[in-house]
């Protein structure tokens, strides 16, 4: 519910379908077609997080800096 104690409508902030009809105050959420894709994204971002960075990545930026 919004301050006035109406529901908000709720929108995919991925495709844009809406979830729930309700004020005119918009919410976003995620469908269930759009959630698969979220979830992959996550996983590789949690996979990728303890890896160093590539070799044109930003360390690559820092040695240039630093004058190595």
């Amino acid at each position: 519910m919004d301050a006035e104690g109406e529901m908000v409508t709720v929108q995919c902030a991925w495709c844009g379908t809406i979830l729930r009809e309700g004020g005119k105050t918009i919410s976003h959420g995620i469908c269930r077609d759009c959630a698969p894709e979220l979830l992959e994204r996550i996983r590789e971002r949690l996979d990728s997080a303890g890896k160093p960075p590539a070799p044109d990545g930003p360390a690559r930026d820092l040695k240039r800096a630093s004058g190595d």
